[in-house]
């Protein structure tokens, strides 16, 4: 028999006499079996966090060109330069079913992106770049950090020549609490009407709305039927660091 084995016999012995059995067994006990415990809240105690911040590559891949769309595109078809937003909650770059701010509008009339990039640097928690025209068969990339405060990722970019219609993305999110980061993802690109001209056509003259209507996807005319025929541009997010 060990010494601590004959230790804990006679300590048990004189806790029976004593009254104290049960409370001196769970502390001999406890003291047997500490260094197991220690031993094992070790082996399971090493908790990975997860990281506060990463970069991501974000290509926008455009499909609007006379040979996807033979029936719509006009031959001077092309995208306007892209607005990508990192942002919080609070800093929504569009919000469908709500009208256009005046960026948003102009952006889908005419492609122009000044007014817009104004309005989001007046705003809270953002981070922006915005990209450059793309003609049929170009594609753009963009390259930013993002971090657990601003892991929502928007987007928006003409297609023209069209009375106020363009692709979006709005508030997809990078970083999901229980699995971290995204690692990489296909997105395709939803079209939307910016509510501020009736025109029905790619090729319609200026017809302002009045009073402008929210923002809505399809409901009518080439937009709608060109919709079905596939995505207008897709983006492909990859995690770089």
């Amino acid at each position: 028999m060990s010494v601590f084995k004959r230790m804990l016999a006679v300590m048990w012995s004189i806790c029976v006499v004593t009254g104290t059995a049960l409370a001196t067994w769970y502390i001999v006990a406890n003291i047997d079996s500490a260094p197991e415990t220690q031993q094992s809240e070790g082996q399971s105690s090493e908790v990975v966090e997860a990281e506060q911040t990463a970069t991501y590559r974000v290509v926008y891949v455009p499909n609007w060109s006379e040979v996807d769309y033979p029936n719509y595109a006009p031959e001077t078809a092309h995208v306007s330069p892209a607005v990508v937003l990192a942002h919080d909650a609070e800093s929504r770059l569009f919000t469908i079913d709500e009208v256009a701010s005046d960026g948003i509008e102009l952006m889908a009339e005419t492609g122009a992106t000044e007014v817009l990039t104004r309005e989001l640097e007046s705003r809270g928690l953002i981070k922006y770049e915005t990209g450059v025209r793309l003609d049929p068969g170009e594609t753009d990339e963009f390259t930013f950090e993002v971090n657990q405060q601003l892991s929502l990722l928007s987007f928006v970019s003409m297609l023209a020549p069209s009375p106020d219609w363009f692709v979006g993305l709005d508030s997809y999110e990078l970083y999901d609490q229980d699995g971290g980061w995204v690692d990489t993802v296909e997105i395709d690109l939803v079209a939307y009407d910016a509510g501020a001209d009736n025109g029905t056509r790619f090729l319609a003259r200026d017809w302002d709305t009045i009073p402008a209507e929210p923002i809505s996807e399809p409901v009518d005319g080439q937009l709608k039927e060109a919709a079905e025929v596939k995505p207008f541009a897709k983006l492909a997010i990859e995690r770089v660091m």
